[in-house]
């Protein structure tokens, strides 16, 4: 009987797949024909997704579109990123449905996965005065980035000059770093932070681009045990009970008239703004989170993993710092103006590994990319990877090259002259904690470089840094690598 029902119920879905395909508007980009109702759900490259994309714009060109069951989506490259983000980001600044998002966020409750609306621009507008306010704008937090970068750095001197693989260390040092801007105080706690890094690695297996992936067009494929939807009961389960009892803890030490971070800040805003739930709170903690983590991390990691690869400029990085600050003084955000060969370095890093190789938004109404026509709701990919390493905009763009954002008296150049670089996105929806970001990456490679020489373990053969090769997910990813930290001073 069971398998009757079955049969009758994935027919009729198909029925409804079949009269949807007819009857939408479509867009008219070129693309690779594919199957039936199956479109070129076969021919996804879910590992190589960067490297695929590239192929497909050879071929089509800056706009072309792929179809996934029934549902078209158009990928754009080249300059038109500009043009959907920033120049027409109203029409392009929705987010489509993905029900493994919806699900691992309340329903869209957030502010990254939740479609464009006035109350995801109210709760988007709150994270960021808070983040503003109690972000860059306070001294104790730039001191305690310090500490926590100084204990890392104890942590890898430690290491005494042998291989290690550093992802476990600079996350643990990212999430303390996080925690604070959070909170007022950074986690401690060695359960909190495992239960992190377990979230974060829960959420990577469940909304990455691979497992799962069917669950986004077939929805009732969870009422028959699919493993997907099973790690995403288990990671809401795991979330919801571990930033509740962080709400409950801030509810109950909060002072009024003071506030120590940003679950402060969201609290004091909840009470001046009755729309903003428990859940809107409990949500946009979750994307700073783990959002702020893993994108840092990644960085990070592909760093070391270029100047490993890249030793003449690992060597002009560290002459610069040593002429500036010396051996001893710690670096602060005062010397930024005084190391743009740091902040170059930094940028190139952002521009030629691309951690986030795509943005995903979705189309508010009717309108044109190019020559071709986008119906209203259509999701639209905007290929930073391929609009990173394209020749028109980066000369020699597989070659990494910090000067190509430096200016002929070595200043960095103006952002108006580095527009197509857009590591965190742009417009409407430009990730809220960039400036938070740039600040850690600046802190972190400036009193790493001041410390050690990175260098790849003796008899290896030096790790690859291009990330054509790196791993794909929700970020793009090096594979692990073992990496010797010797202490220069």
């Amino acid at each position: 009987m069971f398998q009757f029902v079955l049969l009758g119920f994935v027919s009729i879905y198909f029925l409804y797949l079949i009269i949807r395909y007819i009857t939408k508007p479509r867009t008219n980009a070129p693309g690779p024909k594919g199957w039936p109702l199956l479109g070129n759900a076969l021919e996804f490259d879910i590992e190589n997704l960067p490297v695929q994309m590239a192929k497909w714009v050879n071929r089509y060109g800056d706009v072309f579109k792929i179809n996934l069951f029934g549902d078209d989506i158009v990928v754009i490259s080249g300059e038109l990123c500009y043009e959907a983000l920033v120049k027409r980001g109203d029409d392009f600044a929705g987010r489509p449905i993905r029900n493994r998002g919806d699900w691992v966020t309340e329903m869209g409750e957030d502010i990254a996965f939740a479609d464009t609306s006035p109350e995801q621009q109210k709760r988007r507008k709150i994270a960021h005065s808070g983040l503003k306010q109690y972000g860059t704008g306070m001294a104790h937090l730039e001191e305690v980035n310090a500490k926590e970068i100084k204990d890392f750095l104890k942590i890898v001197a430690d290491k005494k000059c042998s291989p290690f693989d550093p992802r476990a260390d600079i996350y643990k040092c990212v999430i303390k770093i996080i925690t604070l801007l959070l909170f007022g105080e950074a986690m401690t706690k060695e359960d909190d932070i495992k239960t992190i890094a377990e979230l974060d690695e829960t959420i990577e297996r469940a909304v990455g681009t691979g497992q799962g992936f069917e669950l986004d067009h077939f929805p009732w494929l969870r009422f028959f045990g699919n493993s997907t939807y099973e790690i995403i009961k288990h990671f809401n389960t795991v979330r919801t009970r571990l930033l509740d009892r962080w709400l409950l803890g801030s509810k109950d030490t909060m002072e009024k008239g003071k506030i120590r971070g940003m679950v402060d800040w969201l609290l004091v805003s909840q009470e001046n703004e009755p729309t903003i739930s428990d859940t809107n709170v409990r949500m946009m903690i979750q994307n700073i989170l783990l959002a702020g983590i893993t994108t840092t991390e990644s960085t990070i990691e592909s760093g070391i993993l270029v100047l490993m690869n890249y030793p003449d400029i690992q060597k002009k990085i560290q002459m610069s710092i040593d002429a500036e600050l010396g051996t001893e003084r710690f670096p602060t955000l005062d010397d930024r103006s005084n190391l743009p060969y740091v902040d170059a370095f930094i940028l190139e890093t952002m521009r030629y590994t691309s951690v986030v190789p795509f943005t995903l938004r979705k189309s508010t109404k009717d309108s044109k990319l190019g020559n071709y026509f986008i119906p209203k709701d259509t999701q639209v990919w905007v290929n930073l990877f391929c609009l990173h390493h394209d020749e028109r905009y980066f000369a020699d763009p597989w070659t990494f090259k910090p000067e190509r954002f430096l200016d002929q008296n070595g200043d960095v150049i103006p952002v108006d002259q580095r527009k197509m670089l857009m590591p965190f996105g742009a417009g409407r929806r430009v990730c809220v904690g960039e400036q938070l970001a740039r600040a850690r990456l600046f802190l972190f490679f400036t009193a790493m470089l001041q410390k050690f020489t990175f260098l790849p373990h003796e008899g290896d053969k030096c790790p690859s840094c291009d990330p054509r090769g790196y791993t794909t997910g929700l970020l793009l990813r090096p594979n692990n690598y073992r990496v010797r930290a010797i202490l220069r001073i």
